[in-house]
């Protein structure tokens, strides 16, 4: 039977970090994710841009016997949310000083098996400009069974780029090896994309390929490409972070390489790398681990 239990309570003030919450049902019982709302007051004429507002939680981190195994913003969670899960969240806009704007229906996924270790969840405070009495609810989701065979592992990785238009893309990388799980998914964080002024060569990231155990671009996609794989949206959508459709910059920035079907497996080393179009420029990404037990 599903269960949850409150992490920080409902509606809980969150003004400073909340640190080390022990989840004390992943003891017991599978922990499917962790759902998570924020919300606050408009101060001032101004109203809370959301793309601000998702800011509140700069940091959220799930550890187990003090080993983080995911540490992502709130902002990398909405894109996760949209781009992997096809998950559909609510937001709703402040309609003036002292109105309310809220952003809930995220889901922050786990997947964890009942373990005797300790579990703890940390969500880490951003001051919102425009916004006071800032809120933020956090439960977690429980199973009696199991319904995956894996654990989720997922941390941000951020780097600038270093030069433009390497053709062995050598402008941007990260290297790491799959030791603890198969790599079902990467999410991609581009600072500059295409459009109006802004020339598609001229993005942050042109090319994104993957290499795997010493075999070069076994993956190799160009930016534009990558919305191509998804089963679902990639950004142009109603799903924006407003009440109406006219605001989508956040999710344009964003792009999920889905590897699901066909995983890298466990223990293979791996060089994600890429070809930038602007120097000195952070792009980020996301490796989505699947641990099997």
């Amino acid at each position: 039977m599903q269960s949850s239990e409150a992490i920080t309570g409902k509606h809980s003030t969150f003004t400073s970090d909340n640190l080390n919450n022990v989840l004390a049902g992943n003891k017991s019982k599978y922990l499917e994710s962790i759902s998570l709302t924020i919300n606050g007051l408009q101060d001032g004429s101004t109203a809370t841009i959301f793309a601000n507002a998702i800011g509140l939680v700069n940091r959220a981190t799930v550890s187990f016997s003090g080993v983080i195994g995911i540490d992502v913003s709130l902002e990398q969670i909405y894109a996760l949310n949209q781009l992997w899960l096809n998950n559909q969240t609510y937001s709703k806009v402040s309609a003036g000083d002292n109105q309310e704007w809220i952003l809930s229906g995220l889901s922050l996924p786990v997947w964890n098996p009942a373990v005797e270790l300790e579990t703890e969840a940390s969500f880490y405070y951003s001051a919102v400009t425009n916004a006071d009495n800032t809120e933020l609810s956090a439960t977690a989701n429980y199973m009696s069974g199991i319904p995956r065979r894996t654990t989720l592992h997922y941390t941000a990785f951020s780097k600038n780029t270093s030069g433009i238009d390497d053709t062995t893309l050598n402008n941007w990388d990260h290297t790491l090896s799959s030791t603890i799980g198969n790599v079902t998914g990467i999410l991609m964080k581009s600072a500059t994309i295409a459009g109006g002024s802004t020339l598609i060569e001229r993005g942050t990231i042109q090319q994104i390929a993957v290499d795997v155990n010493g075999q070069d671009s076994v993956l190799l996609y160009e930016w534009h490409e990558l919305p191509s794989l998804q089963n679902n949206f990639a950004g142009q959508s109603y799903n924006s972070l407003e009440d109406s459709p006219a605001s989508i910059a956040l999710l344009d920035n964003y792009a999920w390489l889905p590897l699901g079907r066909e995983p890298i497996p466990q223990g293979s080393n791996i060089r994600i790398k890429a070809m930038a179009g602007v120097n000195a420029e952070t792009a980020t990404d996301v490796v989505v681990q699947q641990i099997p037990y």
